[in-house]
């Protein structure tokens, strides 16, 4: 009898060693062919002198607000020297401060370091908010941020009460113009959602004329949608200013 049993679970066991198609992945044919393609997609593309940029992050903080200051980052775009970086996204905010808004920093480092704890030779240039405030390294200088707000918006009780309502689904771009003669000016334009405003904000900083910098959006209880259809990299405009 037990013969018997172990003659049958031997044979058991053969048939199930055998029989290998009861364990093939069932995956499809043309798989390789499928990742080729989304990888091609994701290919930067270059048209009319500008290299597209690939978006890999396209929301930057909780759509309620909730991500307070830090709490997010979009993904680094790098800026290579003698290049204009490109950016545009949809802008978000609690409307409960001005700061509620984009953030912008400009980094020596990219590849998501975002903090000196993480990296001893991470070092940020500035950091720059809509509100027309910032702060940065030692060559940092406010009185070099410069916009047309006031002019845009008018003579009204409370300049900045109009614009957090304007900045709540403004359309911004960014454009960081990296000269190779040494500074990076930053270009801000943001155009409120009824299309009835737009106001720019500008700055420029030293950086260095022979490495990359890196850019990436900060939340500070705001909500940023990328565009990703509309971020591109192109020759600098600025390459013969000092």
């Amino acid at each position: 009898m037990l013969f018997a049993l172990g003659a049958a679970a031997a044979a058991a066991v053969s048939v199930g060693c055998s029989d290998v198609s009861l364990y093939k992945i069932d995956a499809p044919d043309d798989l390789q062919a499928r990742i080729d393609e989304i990888a091609e997609r994701n290919k930067p593309v270059e048209t009319d002198g500008k290299t597209s940029v690939v978006v890999t992050k396209f929301e930057i903080g909780a759509s309620d607000y909730s991500t307070g200051w830090w709490g997010d980052h979009s993904q680094s775009f790098e800026v290579a020297p003698g290049k204009l970086l490109h950016i545009e996204f949809d802008n978000y905010g609690s409307r409960a401060n001005n700061w509620s808004n984009w953030n912008l920093a400009l980094a020596n480092l990219g590849g998501g370091i975002h903090s000196v704890d993480e990296d001893s030779s991470y070092a940020e240039y500035f950091v720059m908010r809509s509100d027309l405030y910032g702060w940065g390294n030692a060559d940092y200088d406010g009185g070099l941020i410069a916009s047309d707000y006031a002019e845009v918006i008018g003579e009204v009780d409370d300049m900045w009460a109009v614009f957090r309502d304007l900045m709540y689904g403004a359309h911004v771009t960014i454009e960081l113009d990296h000269s190779s003669t040494g500074y990076t000016y930053m270009t801000a334009t943001a155009t409120s959602a009824d299309g009835a405003y737009t106001i720019t904000e500008t700055y420029n900083h030293p950086t260095p004329s022979t490495a990359s910098v890196y850019a990436f959006l900060i939340t500070d209880n705001s909500y940023m949608v990328m565009d990703a259809e509309h971020c591109w990299t192109e020759a600098s405009g600025k390459a013969a200013r000092a």
